[in-house]
């Protein structure tokens, strides 16, 4: 799995994960004259079915939400999203996260789950890895190297799904 950032860098195919609780003020398809307004919640995901940054300046992405159909995502909403695309990587594994990371909880579990991994909210001797940026020990950190568990950080994450 490819995770970008930036619009410029994303094509079809890619799931756009948002960041962040925000209202989106996007057009539809078919009538570019008037913009509808969508509450998006932190962990939304919706599939990027078209980029034309050239054509559309303004309105570059066109997602797919299953409330609203096909629908413009404009340069200024593109910033509240990650960017993703799906490869399996995670099949047969389970995550746990502690502290902070980059981006909200919501986000990676969302990452975790479309690459066929599964979040547990505890550790235990069945979890595979534990993710965190912490380098203090913590009560999930000392546990997970009780048990086994390998301790990564985000960037490792991220590199394990591709």
């Amino acid at each position: 799995m490819n995770v970008k950032n930036a619009i410029q860098n994303i094509e079809p195919g890619y799931y756009a994960i948002a960041t962040s609780n925000f209202i989106a003020y996007t057009k539809p398809d078919k009538d570019k004259s008037a913009a509808i307004s969508i509450e998006i919640r932190t962990g939304d995901m919706f599939l990027v079915i078209h980029k034309d940054t050239e054509k559309y300046s303004k309105w570059p992405a066109k997602i797919l939400t299953e409330a609203h159909g096909p629908l413009y995502v404009s340069n200024l909403d593109a910033h509240n999203f990650v960017y993703a695309k799906c490869s399996g990587n995670l099949k047969d594994k389970s995550f746990c996260i502690t502290g902070e990371l980059s981006h909200p909880r919501a986000v990676y579990v969302k990452i975790i789950e479309m690459n066929g991994g599964v979040f547990k909210p505890a550790v235990s001797k069945n979890l595979t890895y534990l993710i965190t940026n912490e380098t203090r020990a913590s009560t999930k950190m000392i546990k997970a190297r009780d048990l086994g568990v390998k301790v990564i950080n985000e960037y490792d994450f991220l590199a394990l799904v591709g």
